[in-house]
C-alpha cells in the first residue's frame, strides 16, 4: 500500500505520539511514580527474569501470530512439573479469568460458596453473581482461615469452597498437612479451590504447596500466578491444575482468542529459570522480614507469621483516611477495605527505598 506524503506525515505523528506517551502511562502504574512509592499491588519490585525479558525481545517480530503452539508448550512444563497431564491445566490472562470461570461454574445451579472472612474476592463475587450465597467464616486467634468452622458449614448446600493459601490480605497460611487432610474430605461434597499465587513466598516451600491434592485424583483446583514471584504482573499469565473434565470447561471460559505471545514467553523462560526463582524468592522474604522488623520499631499491630510479599497493619483509622495521609507522605497503599476490617491495611514490599519512604511515612500518619 501506498502512501502519500500528507498521509505518511500523519502516520508518523501518530507513531511518535505513542511513543512519546507510552513511558509516562507505563510509569503511571509501575513502581515508585513521581516521588511516590507504590506499595499497594503486592508486584515484585525487581522485575522479570532475565531470561524472560530476552524471551519477549525475541517474540516481538512474531506478534501478529497467535500464540497458541507456545501456550500448549508452557501447559507441558506444567503438567510435568506437577505430575499431571496436559488436559488438566488450564492457562488464563492472569489468574483471574480462571477464579472468574470457576466461581461462576461453581454457582451455576445456586448454594453456598464457602470462604474465609476477609479474602480475595474474584472466585466469591463470581459465585455471588450467579446466584450462590457467600458463607464468609470468621478467622482463628492467629487470623487465618479456621478449617475446623469452614468445615463445620459444608453442607449438601455447599457448591464450592475457596481458600487463598496465604491469604490475601492477611499474608497469613495455614498449614499445608490440616489443608490437604480438609480438602480430601471437603471435596467428596463440593470442589475445593486452593489460590496458591504467593505459596512461593512461604517459609515451607515447596512443602507448602498442595497441588499433589489434583495428582491424587481429588476435586480440587490449585491455582497461581506468574505475576508475582516472576515479576510479570504487567503480562497477565496466570494457570490452574484441576481434574481433566472440569478444565475443559473451564477452559472454553478463560482461553478466548488465545494468549499474549509475549506474556507466555516470558512465562515459559522464567518458568525454567531455577536461579532467577531462587533468588527473587529470598530477595521477597527478605523484603518482608524488612517490614517485619519496621513494624516492630513502630509498635504496629499486625497479623502474625505473614508468609506473602505483604503485611497486614492495624492502623487505627478508617482505610480511606489512612491511605489518604500514607498519599500525602509519599506512599500508595491500597485502597480496598474488607468487611469487618476496616482498620487495617495491606502493605506490601517494595525496594530498600520504597521501604524506607514507608517507615517515614507510618511515623508520621501513626503518630
Amino acid at each position: 500500500m501506498k502512501l502519500n506524503r500528507r498521509e505518511w506525515m500523519r502516520t508518523a505523528g501518530v507513531a511518535a505520539g505513542i511513543a512519546a506517551a507510552a513511558p509516562g502511562a507505563a510509569m503511571a502504574n509501575a513502581g515508585s511514580t513521581a516521588g511516590q512509592a507504590n506499595l499497594s499491588l503486592n508486584e515484585n519490585p525487581w522485575g522479570p527474569s532475565p531470561a524472560g525479558v530476552r524471551a519477549m525481545q525475541e517474540s516481538l517480530t512474531r506478534v501478529a501470530r497467535y500464540a497458541y503452539p507456545e501456550t500448549e508448550h508452557l501447559a507441558e512444563l506444567i503438567a510435568a512439573d506437577a505430575g499431571v497431564t496436559k488436559d488438566m491445566v488450564v492457562i488464563g490472562a492472569g489468574s483471574s479469568p480462571i477464579l472468574r470461570a470457576c466461581g461462576e461454574l461453581f454457582a451455576q445451579d445456586g448454594g453456598e460458596l464457602i470462604t474465609g472472612a476477609a479474602t480475595f474476592e474474584t472466585l466469591y463475587r463470581a459465585a455471588a453473581e450467579r446466584g450462590a450465597e457467600v458463607v464468609f467464616t470468621p478467622f482463628d486467634d492467629r487470623m487465618r482461615y479456621d478449617l475446623d468452622a469452614m468445615r463445620a458449614r459444608v453442607s449438601a448446600k455447599t457448591c464450592g469452597v475457596y481458600i487463598c493459601n496465604p491469604n490475601n490480605p492477611t499474608s497469613t497460611a495455614v498449614d499445608a498437612g490440616r489443608l490437604a487432610d480438609f480438602a480430601r474430605e471437603v471435596s467428596k461434597t463440593a470442589p475445593v479451590f486452593i489460590d496458591e499465587a504467593y505459596i512461593d513466598m512461604t517459609d515451607a516451600w515447596p512443602s507448602s504447596s498442595v497441588m499433589g491434592l489434583v495428582r491424587e485424583g481429588h476435586d480440587v483446583v490449585v491455582c497461581r500466578t506468574f505475576s508475582k514471584l516472576h515479576g510479570l504482573a504487567g503480562q497477565r499469565v496466570g494457570y490452574a491444575v484441576m481434574p481433566a473434565k472440569r478444565a475443559q470447561a473451564i477452559r472454553r471460559s478463560v482461553s478466548g482468542g488465545g494468549m499474549n505471545r509475549l506474556g507466555i514467553a516470558a512465562a515459559t523462560a522464567s518458568f525454567q529459570d531455577e536461579t532467577f526463582k531462587a533468588e527473587t524468592r529470598l530477595r521477597l522474604i527478605r523484603g518482608r522480614e524488612l517490614m517485619v522488623r519496621m513494624a516492630d520499631r513502630l509498635g504496629l499491630t499486625y497479623a502474625p507469621d505473614p508468609q506473602g510479599n505483604f503485611i497486614y497493619v492495624r492502623t487505627g483509622m478508617p482505610n480511606a483516611t489512612f491511605v489518604q495521609r500514607m498519599a500525602d507522605n509519599g506512599v500508595l497503599v491500597v485502597r480496598r477495605a474488607f468487611p469487618g476490617f476496616d482498620e487495617w491495611n495491606r502493605i506490601c514490599v517494595g525496594l530498600d527505598t520504597e521501604l524506607a519512604a514507608c517507615e517515614a511515612a507510618l511515623k508520621t500518619v501513626m503518630a
